[in-house]
C-alpha cells in the first residue's frame, strides 16, 4: 500500500498527471516488489517527454566532417519524411547536436539511428546509448598516447634546461675564479 501512495507521489511530482489515471489500473505485473517496473517506467518517460524539445549527440565513424554531414543531411532527410523536425548542428568533425521539437517521437528517432552502419555512438542525458564502438578505443588510445608524448616531451625540455643553467652557473664560477686570481 505504501509503495502504491509513494508511486503515486512520483509520477505527481515528475509532472506525469495524465499518467496517474493509466495508474488506477496498475496490475501486479507492471509493480516488481514496490518498484517501478521497466515497462512503466520508460511508458512515464515517454508521456514526459511529450511536446517538448529533447537533444541527443551522434557520434559518426567517419572523422571527414564532409562526409558526416552528407550522412548526417540523408539521415535529417528520412527523418523529416517521417514527419520528425529535426534540426543538426555539429560541433566536431565527428560529432553533431541533434535537436527535436516534440520528444514524443524520440524513441523512433533513436532507433532509427541506431540501425545505421556509419553511427559510433548516440549520447542522450550524459548516457550511451550503443555498445561501445572501436572508435571509442581508438581514440582513448590516441589520447592517451598524445598525453605520453606530450609529457615526456615536457621532461626533455626541463633536462635541457637544467643543463643549461648547470652550464651557465659552472661558466659563471669559472669567470669568479679567473677575476679573483687576475687581481
Amino acid at each position: 500500500m505504501a509503495a502504491g501512495a509513494a508511486l503515486l507521489m512520483l509520477i505527481s511530482l515528475m509532472g506525469l498527471g495524465s499518467v496517474h489515471a493509466q495508474m488506477e489500473g496498475l496490475t501486479p505485473e507492471m509493480m516488481q516488489g514496490g518498484q517501478i517496473s521497466p515497462e512503466m517506467l520508460n511508458m512515464m518517460q515517454k508521456k514526459n517527454r511529450e511536446g517538448k524539445p529533447a537533444m541527443f549527440f551522434l557520434t559518426f565513424v567517419a572523422d571527414d566532417r564532409e562526409t558526416n554531414e552528407r550522412l548526417s543531411g540523408d539521415y535529417v532527410t528520412a527523418l523529416r519524411q517521417a514527419h520528425h523536425e529535426i534540426q543538426v548542428y555539429f560541433i566536431e568533425d565527428d560529432k553533431a547536436l541533434y535537436s527535436i521539437q516534440d520528444g514524443k517521437h524520440l524513441d523512433e528517432i533513436l532507433d532509427y539511428l541506431k540501425a545505421q552502419d556509419n553511427i559510433a555512438q548516440i549520447e542522450l542525458d550524459s548516457q550511451k546509448l550503443m555498445k561501445p564502438h572501436p572508435k571509442d578505443e581508438v581514440s582513448k588510445t590516441k589520447v592517451d598516447q598524445a598525453d605520453s608524448e606530450r609529457r615526456a616531451k615536457e621532461e626533455r625540455l626541463r633536462k635541457a634546461q637544467r643543463r643549461i643553467n648547470k652550464a651557465k652557473a659552472k661558466k659563471a664560477k669559472k669567470g669568479q675564479v679567473k677575476g679573483k686570481t687576475e687581481l
